[in-house]
């Protein structure tokens, strides 16, 4: 996947939920057109975003007529297999993150949405010894929070064997220990990798698995007074 690629992707708009490129994410789809989509893209191995949503958009006046749902323009995209589907109105999938999109205009509607979207390249992080220290506090805590919360032994192997460099750390931490919805894609919409470890070691500066709210209201305030459009 190269940075600037334009390509047409089906897009899983979901509430409460931001996907890391380097994480994994299990799906439990209720939704008709979700699980067609799905489908379509277990078969084709082509890839799918899932995108935190927007506030909604009435169309027309009445606020009770019918909503589309927007996603965030910055997304995650993976490759999706299908992991059960013997239910006709249930089907259960993992989606692999493979990269980050910038969505930019709504192509098609039925049977599902699809966005025409170009790629985001990510930088990696500077080499240091101060940030590798930063990374490896980050480690530590990812794996306390492991061995605290998932109960069986082969779920924390399994979850270990799949993390093995800094980003993905950081994702999964975003994924599993960032609380806010839109703190975490505030982490998403990060670029470099050296802001995202910045970031998280502000929250998580305490060392527990819990976040300085004092510093995830500054980083909100800061979000509300520089928008991404004024900041590019």
């Amino acid at each position: 996947m190269s940075g600037d690629q334009i390509i047409d992707i089906p897009i899983i708009v979901l509430p409460e939920v931001v996907f890391f490129p380097q994480a994994s994410l299990p799906l439990h789809i209720l939704d008709p057109h979700y699980i067609k989509m799905v489908k379509d893209a277990a078969k084709a191995q082509t890839p799918i975003g899932v995108a935190l949503i927007q506030p909604v958009i009435a169309l027309g006046q009445n606020p009770t007529q019918v909503h589309i749902p927007t996603p965030h323009k910055i997304i995650s995209v993976g490759i999706v297999s299908v992991i059960d589907d013997s239910s006709p109105h249930k089907l259960v999938a993992l989606l692999q993150g493979v990269g980050r999109a910038e969505w930019i205009e709504r192509i098609q509607e039925i049977p599902y949405p699809v966005y025409r979207c170009r790629y985001l390249p990510r930088q990696t992080a500077a080499s240091g010894q101060m940030l590798y220290d930063k990374i490896e506090t980050l480690g530590k805590l990812l794996d306390s929070w492991i061995d605290y919360h998932l109960d069986s032994a082969q779920e924390r192997e399994l979850l270990r064997e799949r993390i093995t460099s800094p980003q993905q750390i950081v994702d999964y931490m975003a994924m599993f220990m960032v609380p806010l919805a839109e703190l975490k894609q505030q982490l998403l919409e990060c670029d470099l990798l050296t802001d995202q470890i910045q970031m998280l070691c502000l929250l998580f500066r305490n060392q527990n698995h819990t976040i300085d709210l004092s510093v995830a209201s500054a980083i909100f305030e800061f979000s509300q007074m520089v928008s991404p459009e004024e900041a590019s």
